[in-house]
């Protein structure tokens, strides 16, 4: 679920809930379809995604910044990639 990909990544420390923190919609929702593969679960389609992040997390916000949809309350990790967390020896050279 929606739900479970939201408390999973922000437990990874993959995604973090703060009012400053910003991720392109459309990277949120790919991070979301790698962890419903790696989890093998049912993925929703983007418009539905939209509606339960929104319902499931009143506090975000969606927004339109220069063309791109944005959410405005969470983000990604700085070691974090799309696919999940980056190995430190990659990142740390």
């Amino acid at each position: 679920s929606v739900a479970r990909f939201l408390s999973e990544r922000a437990a990874d420390g993959i995604l973090i809930f703060d009012p400053q923190e910003r991720i392109r919609s459309g990277d949120l929702y790919m991070m979301y379809l790698e962890w419903a593969r790696q989890s093998s679960e049912h993925h929703v389609g983007r418009r539905r995604f939209t509606n339960r992040v929104s319902s499931v997390s009143p506090d975000l916000k969606s927004v339109k910044v220069g063309g791109h949809q944005i959410w405005v309350g969470i983000g990604r990790a700085p070691n974090a990639s799309l696919l999940g967390l980056i190995p430190p020896t990659l990142y740390d050279s």
